[in-house]
């Protein structure tokens, strides 16, 4: 898998939910982030190196994870910030904070 084929439209990033930072686990991307994900992918992310943090939504530069759907309205508001911080780089209002 390259890391390419993660990417979504948009240039956003990689937002995911329950078991999807397993893909990026296995890419090698989380390395050094820190996510929050399913109970039970904890251990996978924390081998390859990312930083769990038990929260609703965590957003570590372009990566935004959440543990489940309960989490919906935490993991989308990080999406919309994500996306209002790009159209203003865009306008230049902002400098970019995405890594």
């Amino acid at each position: 898998m390259t890391r390419g084929a993660l990417e979504v439209p948009l240039g956003l990033g990689r937002p995911t939910l329950q078991h999807g930072l397993q893909l990026l686990a296995s890419a090698g991307i989380i390395r050094g982030k820190t996510v929050t994900c399913y109970e039970h992918v904890r251990k996978d992310v924390e081998t390859v190196g990312a930083t769990y943090v038990a929260r609703d939504a965590v957003r570590d530069g372009r990566i935004v994870s959440a543990p489940t759907w309960v989490q919906h309205p935490a993991f989308y508001r990080e999406i919309f910030t994500c996306l209002g911080s790009q159209e203003a780089r865009r306008s230049g209002e902002v400098q970019s904070t995405f890594s």
